[in-house]
């Protein structure tokens, strides 16, 4: 049987059936963001203040063993549901070398995410990332544009 692995703290366990074999190469994850007007989008994490029917945005997060793709969206607060066609920013940070960071060395992670690559990729792969994140969150349609 294979071992579960962490990814962005998060275990891929639950992904798995009694037989031990993956059933998705990822994990999602999200994330409420208010920023400061004119401020950074992470500036502000609002998670224990805030209503979620007052969010402003939500970041959906999508880890692969080597990618880690986001898209922070606006977050209608009336349906609790995200407006993917108002897509605020995109993140893409590659963690293919990281293979050292592990529960003793979380900080290490970090590293990994000094650069945004969203700009310097191909947009059929930022496409590829985003429909994959939309179908794994159950709503929504790809990227038609970078933002």
């Amino acid at each position: 049987m294979k071992r579960c692995r962490n990814i962005d703290r998060l275990s891929r366990c639950s992904a798995t059936r009694s037989t031990g074999v993956l059933q998705r190469d990822y994990a999602l994850s999200t994330y409420p963001r208010c920023p400061v007007p004119g401020g950074p989008i992470w500036e502000d994490n609002c998670i224990h203040t805030v209503e979620r029917t007052d969010f402003p945005f939500m970041g959906y997060t999508l880890r692969l063993d080597a990618w880690r793709y986001t898209e922070f969206v606006e977050w209608d607060g009336d349906t609790l549901t995200p407006q993917w066609d108002r897509v605020h920013s995109r993140e893409l940070y590659y963690h293919g070398n990281d293979t050292s960071v592990g529960p003793d060395n979380w900080e290490l992670a970090d590293f990994y995410e000094d650069v945004n690559l969203v700009t310097t990729v191909n947009s059929s792969f930022l496409s590829v990332l985003s429909q994959k994140l939309r179908a794994a969150a159950g709503t929504g349609d790809a990227m038609d544009s970078h933002h």
